[in-house]
């Protein structure tokens, strides 16, 4: 019994995988400079997220602590001063 030629056709050849490979290496060549601007908009919320979550969280514990409370930037690290009595 022999099984004709299409029947033992079941996976990609070498040349398919090669043409879709490179078919994605196009789209996301093209793709990746607008995602630059992306990650770096990105980034930038994410600061300012955190700045005002500690922003937040200092003038919560000013009022709890019934203290002045001050929020400074120094170089890579915002921290939150409150003053005592």
């Amino acid at each position: 019994m022999r099984r004709s030629r299409k029947q033992f056709r079941r996976g990609f050849t070498l040349l398919e995988l090669v043409l879709v490979l490179l078919l994605l290496c196009i789209c996301v060549a093209t793709a990746a400079p607008s995602l630059r601007g992306f990650w770096h908009g990105s980034r930038i919320k994410d600061a300012g997220d955190q700045i005002m979550a500690i922003t937040r969280w200092s003038r919560t514990q000013a009022i709890w602590n019934d203290l002045p409370a001050q929020s400074r930037c120094q170089r890579r690290q915002l921290l939150a001063d409150h003053a005592k009595r």
